[in-house]
């Protein structure tokens, strides 16, 4: 194996290692970031229900209030 083909070589192993790092790094990243897209999905479930029961209770004053003649 000549010098060339020897430090090519050397440079394609260098870029391989690099390649497994960041793929790991993404791979770790991505489950992370996905990990943080189910928890606001869940936040903002929760979120709707607390809207939905204070829109109600407001209709509900609402239409108490229209029935006492207090607007």
């Amino acid at each position: 194996m000549t010098e060339l083909e020897t430090l090519l070589l050397s440079a394609l192993e260098d870029l391989q290692k690099t390649y497994k790092t960041h793929e790991k790094t993404w791979q770790q990243e991505r489950a992370a970031l996905h990990a943080m897209f189910e928890a606001t999905q869940q936040d903002n479930a929760a979120l709707r229900e607390q809207l939905d029961r204070l829109s109600g209770q407001f209709s509900s004053l609402s239409a108490l209030l229209s029935r006492s003649g207090i607007t």
